[in-house]
């Protein structure tokens, strides 16, 4: 296979033989990672005569973003090639996951305030960060956070802001990872036509939560509606019906 992706509603079928073949080799590259990466992390500068960033990596080296921060931040994967040092951030477990949901943003005008509001985060201007944030603040504390705010010891929207700024390495990562989106972006971020007003973007990427947090249905209490298929919106009086495309076989 010459190419990673299809045009939409292609596959490729295999014979079994080929395809224990194929996986068994993903599989091994995939163990591989922990040696490759750190290498190609310390001569990349040297090889390819540009500056260390997440985008010119993994456009150079064509890595999926899913699988460069499955298991480790972008620090942790500079600091393994002693690029950067080891980083500290109190909830680094817990805020991985933020770099994935990042790295599948798609919106440019949610990738915009994002970094807006991030980089006010990081100077310490909690206050600044929440304003400028504005009616997008629950849907960003759902990209952030992933989780309702009882679940997380958080109680309010400032204290989720105050405890981000205290994780300076994930900010990092999360200015050079939404600087890729940014530029990796084909979607013009058209408002969808609706009876009701909202944020979302026509053919931006968004999870559940993410949709339930832009129709005013999750808040810092409850990340609304669980299950999959239909979410319900009454105040709305609509609902939304999500589909899955691409499925994989267990």
């Amino acid at each position: 296979m010459d190419f990673p992706h299809l045009p939409a509603g292609c596959s490729i079928q295999l014979d079994q033989y080929s395809r224990k073949y194929i996986l068994d080799n993903i599989r091994e590259n995939l163990k591989n990672l922990s040696v490759q990466i750190p290498e190609r992390l310390q001569s990349f500068t040297n090889e390819s005569g540009k500056e260390l960033t997440f985008g010119n990596f993994v456009r150079r080296h064509d890595y999926e973003p899913e699988i460069l921060l499955a298991k480790q931040s972008w620090t942790e994967w500079k600091a393994r090639a002693q690029l950067a040092p080891i980083p500290s951030d109190p909830d680094l477990p817990k805020l991985r996951k933020t770099l994935l949901r990042a790295a599948f943003m798609n919106g440019p005008k949610e990738i915009a305030l994002t970094k807006r509001v991030l980089r006010k985060t990081a100077e310490g201007l909690i206050g600044a960060a929440v304003l400028a944030a504005g009616d997008e603040a629950i849907p960003l504390y759902y990209r952030i956070w992933g989780d309702k705010g009882s679940n997380l010891n958080i109680s309010s929207l400032k204290d989720s802001f105050a405890r981000l700024s205290g994780n300076p390495s994930i900010l990092n990562d999360l200015d050079e990872i939404l600087a890729w989106a940014e530029a990796e972006s084909t979607i013009r971020g058209l408002a969808p036509e609706l009876p009701f007003a909202c944020s979302l973007e026509l053919h931006a990427h968004y999870t559940t939560p993410d949709i339930q947090a832009r129709l005013g249905q999750a808040d810092l209490r409850s990340a609304g509606q669980r299950g999959v298929g239909v979410i319900h919106f009454p105040a709305l009086r609509a609902y939304a019906l999500l589909a899955t495309f691409q499925k994989t076989e267990r």
